[in-house]
């Protein structure tokens, strides 16, 4: 029988653990009946061709993104990069995103060289074009009388300091909305 609200029974679904990343100290939990495809145990995705489209997201008749690679794709890029922001420092697991150089809505695919982990805000500004990653420098570049790296709270003006760095296809693909976002 189903539960009630003031039932002592509770429904129990069958989780399985899909991956996890060990420095950040996640799991992900898929439920279902049947185990998942694979188990993303460490990040791998550098001895794979890099697909830059190709996600699964969809609207629902509600108009609601559903994105069903979303929780792989973030527990991929944090096994990839770790578990902090390289543009901020920050290094608070709740306050990360996983970020899309080439976002669901264009297609971008959940390989996690397609991605880079994020503050939270960094996220929303990165988002709305305010600040982009040059693919071949690796540096932040700001919009001329926008936000400066400081107004961001940008303390690390590059990535090259990552001992793995985003497919340079998906930095290209952002920098040129960027650039088209913001001069035209």
């Amino acid at each position: 029988s189903k539960p009630t609200p003031n039932s002592t029974l509770r429904e129990v679904k069958l989780g399985w653990i899909a991956g996890w990343a060990e420095e950040s100290k996640i799991f992900l939990i898929l439920f279902g009946e049947e185990p998942p495809r694979k188990v993303e145990k460490e990040d791998r995705s550098d001895d794979e061709p890099f697909i830059p489209t190709g996600n699964r997201s969809r609207s629902a008749v509600r108009s609601v993104r559903h994105r069903p690679d979303q929780a792989t794709f973030r527990l991929r890029v944090l096994q990839r990069y770790g578990p902090r922001c390289p543009l901020s420092g920050v290094a608070v697991l709740e306050m990360l995103e996983a970020v899309h150089f080439i976002p669901d809505y264009a297609g971008g695919s959940p390989d996690p060289r397609n991605g880079i982990p994020m503050n939270a805000a960094l996220h929303r500004a990165f988002d709305a074009g305010l600040f982009a990653i040059h693919p071949d420098t690796l540096k932040v570049e700001v919009v001329p009388g926008g936000p400066t790296l400081e107004d961001l709270g940008i303390r690390f003006p590059s990535i090259s300091n990552l001992p793995r760095k985003p497919h340079r296809d998906a930095l290209e693909w952002r920098y040129e909305w960027w650039k088209r976002k913001n001069y035209g």
